[in-house]
């Protein structure tokens, strides 16, 4: 994967462009740059979004030698606000933690 990129399914473009914030770019990619980048950029360039693909795809990004990461799914869930900290009435905040009886 490409540092910093989030794992999204190409056919699944329809439900996660609706997540896509509207202000910022989009970069897609594949693995060859081909059909799989290109449609996903057309569908969300329909979508109002200033869409676009990595030519070549991942291969060339590689060969041109630029950094990869290794893919790794995310393991647990956070609620940030832009602060930084954790959001208020969030499942996750202190305020909602259960505590242990002791």
């Amino acid at each position: 994967m490409i540092a910093g990129a989030i794992r999204r399914l190409p056919e699944a473009v329809d439900t996660w462009s609706a997540t896509v914030e509207p202000w910022r770019p989009v970069v897609v990619y594949c693995v060859r740059g081909h059909e799989v980048s290109q449609d996903a950029c057309a569908a969300l360039r329909t979508r109002g979004l200033d869409a676009r693909y990595v030519a070549g795809g991942l291969e060339s990004w590689r060969v041109e030698g630029n950094a990869l990461q290794p893919f790794a799914a995310p393991t647990r869930m956070r609620c940030i606000t832009p602060s930084g900290m954790m959001a208020s009435g969030s499942p996750f905040s202190t305020e909602n933690r259960r505590t242990r009886p002791t």
